[in-house]
C-alpha cells in the first residue's frame, strides 16, 4: 500500500515502514486490520480501511489484500462530533438547567452547570445515578414519562438537593 500512499501516515510514520510492519502482521497472524491513507491520481488523500490476510496456496504463502474507501464516514464522524460539541457548549452556557437520562435505566447522562447548581451537586455525585432518590422525590415505577406515558410541559416538579431540601423547578420533559 505505501507505493500509493503520502510519505507519512496520519500517525505520522512513514508508509513505507508502516506497510512493511502491516503485512509482517498479516503472514504473522494470518490477518491485519487497519485504517490507512491512500493518495489518488490527482493527488488528493483518502481514508481506507484495509484488510491483509494470509493466504496459503500449494506451497506458496500469498498476501490478499482488501480495501475500502471510508472518507465519507470519516467526515460524517467528524461534523458529528463537531455538532455534539456545540451542542455540549450551548448546553453549558444556558441559565437554566438541563438533564439528560436514559429512558429504559432511568441514569443520568449529562447535566449542564445550570442543573448542577440547582441540585448543589457536582457532575461526578450525578453522573450515572438513578433519578429516584438522588435528585427527584418522585418513587421507582412511577415516572410519569416513562412508567405513566405522561408528559410534563411547565409543571412546577420538586427536586432534591444535596443538602436534602427540596427545590421548586418548572419543568419540561422530552422523550427522544
Amino acid at each position: 500500500p505505501d507505493q500509493l500512499s503520502p510519505e507519512r501516515q496520519p500517525d505520522g510514520s512513514r508508509s513505507e515502514e508502516s506497510a512493511a510492519l502491516r503485512v509482517t502482521e498479516a503472514l504473522r497472524n494470518g490477518v491485519a486490520r487497519f485504517e490507512w491513507l491512500h493518495r489518488r491520481m490527482d493527488g488528493t488523500d483518502f481514508a481506507v480501511e484495509v484488510v491483509l490476510t494470509r493466504l496459503e496456496i500449494g506451497d506458496k504463502t500469498a498476501i490478499f489484500t482488501s480495501w475500502h474507501d471510508i472518507q465519507e464516514h470519516k467526515q460524517a464522524i467528524a461534523r458529528l462530533e463537531a455538532a455534539e460539541a456545540t451542542q455540549r457548549e450551548i448546553f453549558a452556557s444556558l441559565p437554566a438547567g438541563i438533564m439528560i437520562l436514559d429512558a429504559k435505566t432511568h441514569r443520568l447522562l449529562y447535566a449542564n452547570p445550570a442543573a448542577t447548581a440547582i441540585l448543589q451537586r457536582t457532575p461526578e455525585e450525578l453522573l450515572g445515578k438513578v433519578c429516584h432518590g438522588c435528585f427527584t422525590a418522585t418513587p421507582e415505577g412511577q415516572c410519569p414519562i416513562t412508567d405513566l406515558g405522561q408528559s410534563v410541559v411547565n409543571e412546577k416538579k420538586v427536586l432534591l438537593r444535596a443538602d436534602g431540601n427540596h427545590c421548586t423547578v418548572l419543568k419540561s420533559v422530552r422523550r427522544f
